[in-house]
């Protein structure tokens, strides 16, 4: 029975679409992990600069002792507002920062047109935890960070497709080189096919 007949080949053909199937769904997975870290790590250095700039104005107030001066805290909060505005919107990111005190008012919306809800959307919600947020048709990593010293909660927004663009980009990559690697597999089970049947062929004659 020769090595390579028709039957084994299809029972090749199988395994190696399913092997491929299956290493797809691998690689798929591995880059789904990687895609939340790297947004993990790139919400956490944001992070870190925006309570950076509270911490510092926060202590500009304390140095001089205006920490209770309502209308120096007032003013210097305007002044980190806009600071962290700035920094997220250059940055590429959006930003919505909460009072988390009584009064329970958005201190800033970002560029958003529309009213959006947070202090009921923020209710159920863990610091440092990468999260999502939808604002009508856009969808967005949210990551919140709070300012204790103000009753602050931060939230930084990175719209999705930022990062969907590279995951995708990562995923045809992949899946292309999967496809490749499987021609070339059936082309080397094919030659062999033919040059077995050749030599058969050569042998009947």
């Amino acid at each position: 029975m020769p090595l390579f007949n028709t039957r084994v080949l299809l029972i090749a053909f199988t395994i190696l679409g399913l092997l491929g199937v299956g290493l797809f769904h691998l690689v798929r997975d591995s880059l789904h992990e990687f895609r939340n870290e790297e947004i993990h790590k790139n919400m956490m250095w944001m992070g870190n600069s925006v309570t950076y700039f509270c911490s510092a104005n926060y202590d500009d107030l304390a140095r001089i002792g205006d920490v209770n001066d309502r209308v120096e805290v007032l003013l210097k909060q305007a002044e980190t507002l806009q600071m962290i505005e700035d920094f997220v919107r250059n940055n590429g990111f959006k930003v919505l920062v909460f009072d988390g005190s009584e009064s329970g008012y958005l201190l800033i919306l970002s560029s958003f047109q529309r009213e959006i809800d947070i202090g009921e959307w923020l209710s159920d919600k863990e610091l440092y935890v990468l999260d999502k947020l939808s604002v009508g048709e856009h969808h967005f990593a949210s990551f919140i960070i709070p300012f204790e010293s103000w009753h602050w909660r931060i939230v930084l927004l990175k719209d999705s497709r930022a990062y969907d663009e590279l995951f995708s980009r990562l995923n045809i990559f992949y899946l292309a080189f999967g496809l490749l690697g499987t021609t070339l597999l059936v082309v080397v089970l094919l030659f062999f096919h033919q040059r077995l049947e050749s030599e058969k062929a050569l042998r009947q004659s």
